[in-house]
């Protein structure tokens, strides 16, 4: 029996890492019948970036962090709530939190996936201001075993910076990228044929995710606003979502981990405190999913809700946009939050957009079963 590890962004209080790196260890199982380990390191870097009052941002962000010391007890329980899913329903090694440790074990793994989320990406949160050796466990560096990539994303880094881990990706065995324009472009640059694959979310459907997290199903008319943002960026939703709410008999949810606006009324709820469960739980149950993210957007379609997903300028953007094009839904583009009311009268007909999704579902799983058992 080989013994199989993960390397991904999973511990950091992100949803969509910290569901993504479930997903992958549930279906790896799946694929292998046998338990399957997340290695369980922690960089100090991504505690940093995570914590509740960030200092290393600079005075700007410090002080929207202190405008939500109202929250300050929600946002502990968030906090805890994540610990606790890591704890929980993650198979999980023993904490190391540098690379030096790291090695210290890794052998002891016949193969290891690495992957999905940003880990490639100098400009994720946990890479962008530390030293490239920080991406080595990422890019499984000196391991002597199998290598597997899975959905790992380059993000938007240049011609330059990729330039520094090609070497590494070369050493891989199989590699694989969750978005096409990543493919392609390692494709360039390598000797290597990466083929796109679905997020890993995606590869569990949504009976899957309420089994085996016992979701719950509940009869509560709302819309959910998930975004990343600041204070500014909240002011501009609510004035949006908030009439449109208030005129049809609807609450509205908001989880913003870093905004907070009091005295917005009773049909606005803050769900500060929720946790990855808790989190799921209100897209399952949502009438309606307003986001800018790409997680929140991904587990959206998965979960065949009213989706719309604002997409801006930024260069970061093809994430989304690149699969909701390949899924048919590149109507629910919108690109800030008042595009929302000019686009209500469309509906998904997720017959058509879950035939699409199965079939990239069934490949992904194909090249992950593939790549493991390959001798």
């Amino acid at each position: 029996m080989k013994k199989i590890g993960i390397i991904t962004y999973h511990a950091a209080y992100n949803y969509g890492s910290a569901l993504q790196a479930y997903a992958t260890q549930k279906v790896v199982e799946e694929i292998t019948n046998q338990p399957v380990q997340i290695i369980n390191y922690r960089p100090r870097e991504q505690k940093r970036v995570y914590s509740l009052y960030r200092t290393m941002h600079g005075p700007r962000i410090y002080m929207e962090d202190l405008s939500l010391l109202p929250l300050h007890n929600k946002r502990k329980k968030r906090k805890l709530r994540f610990e606790s899913f890591f704890s929980m329903y993650m198979n999980l090694s023993k904490k190391v939190d540098s690379y030096e440790k790291f090695k210290d074990f890794y052998n002891d793994y016949d193969v290891i996936i690495s992957g999905s989320d940003q880990i490639w990406n100098k400009h994720s949160l946990e890479l962008e201001n530390v030293a490239w050796e920080e991406m080595y466990p990422y890019l499984l560096k000196d391991y002597m075993g199998k290598k597997i990539s899975y959905a790992s994303s380059i993000g938007n880094m240049s011609e330059e910076e990729l330039e520094k881990i090609i070497q590494y990706i070369e050493q891989f065995h199989s590699v694989s990228c969750r978005e096409a324009t990543s493919a392609d472009r390692i494709a360039r640059i390598t000797s290597k044929k990466p083929i796109p694959v679905l997020d890993p979310t995606f590869l569990l459907e949504k009976e899957q995710w309420t089994s085996l997290l016992d979701l719950k199903t509940v009869d509560d008319k709302y819309i959910l606003f998930y975004g990343l943002g600041g204070i500014g960026y909240l002011s501009r939703v609510l004035k949006i979502l908030n009439p449109y709410c208030k005129q049809n008999g609807l609450k509205l949810k908001i989880v913003m981990p870093y905004a907070f606006l009091p005295f917005q009324g009773e049909n606005v709820i803050f769900c500060t405190d929720a946790g990855p469960i808790e989190f799921l739980n209100l897209i399952k149950n949502a009438k309606i999913v307003i986001t800018n993210s790409y997680h929140g957007t991904i587990l959206s379609v998965n979960f065949h809700k009213d989706i719309y997903s604002i997409c801006g300028n930024s260069g970061s953007e093809f994430r989304k946009t690149e699969l909701l094009k390949k899924i048919g839904l590149e109507d629910r583009i919108i690109n800030k939050p008042s595009d929302f009311c000019n686009c209500l009268n469309s509906i998904i007909n997720y017959e058509i957009v879950e035939n699409c999704i199965s079939g990239l579902r069934k490949k992904s799983k194909k090249y992950l079963e593939d790549a493991i058992k390959r001798k």
